[in-house]
């Protein structure tokens, strides 16, 4: 269970950027509950890298990847699953078969917290602009964006942070518990 996973950083087609968690994800037979994609990396690309390397996407009661902040992007999953049950039951499916490799659980954040694509997309623009003309970059730039969108939201994306944390460790709980009992015997 994690907050968001990493993805694709914009730029990457120059300089290769792509957060550490993904390879990890399709090498070991995880499941990572989150709201999606860091909502300051680049959707696309991030969509494009899971397919890639061969991780779906389940959506838990969405149709298309939450971004973090926000419930929902123009990128679909690739299964959208109502119960936990059932996506227990993918995960023994796909490992039964000695399918390697991780499930990305798209959990998006809870509808009272999240932001609007809208205004989501302005404050990482006004934030990303600041962090080039302050010349900030590389491992300094998550951190700046991050807490500068925080006070450009007035909170409200600090207030979302917390209660997808909250949101996806109910929904791992929920699924590790699950998965369990699917495997006794």
């Amino acid at each position: 269970m994690t907050g968001g996973i990493g993805g694709v950083h914009y730029g990457a087609e120059k300089n290769f950027d792509i957060s550490a968690d993904l390879p990890q994800i399709a090498a070991h037979n995880v499941a990572v509950v989150c709201a999606g994609p860091k909502a300051i990396l680049d959707p696309a690309l991030t969509s494009q890298y899971l397919e890639t390397q061969s991780i779906p996407v389940i959506g838990y009661r969405c149709d298309n990847l939450p971004l973090f902040y926000c419930r929902t992007s123009a990128y679909p999953v690739n299964a959208r699953l109502e119960q936990v049950a059932d996506i227990a039951h993918y995960l023994s499916i796909k490992w039964s078969m000695t399918l390697r490799g991780g499930v990305v659980v798209a959990n998006p954040c809870p509808a009272e917290e999240a932001l609007d694509p809208q205004e989501l997309d302005t404050l990482i623009d006004k934030a990303l602009q600041e962090a080039t003309t302050q010349q900030i970059e590389s491992q300094a730039l998550t951190p700046f964006l991050l807490a500068r969108m925080t006070e450009l939201s007035n909170q409200r994306t600090l207030q979302a942070n917390i209660a997808l944390v909250y949101n996806n460790a109910r929904l791992g709980s929920q699924l590790a518990m699950s998965y369990y009992t699917q495997h006794e015997h």
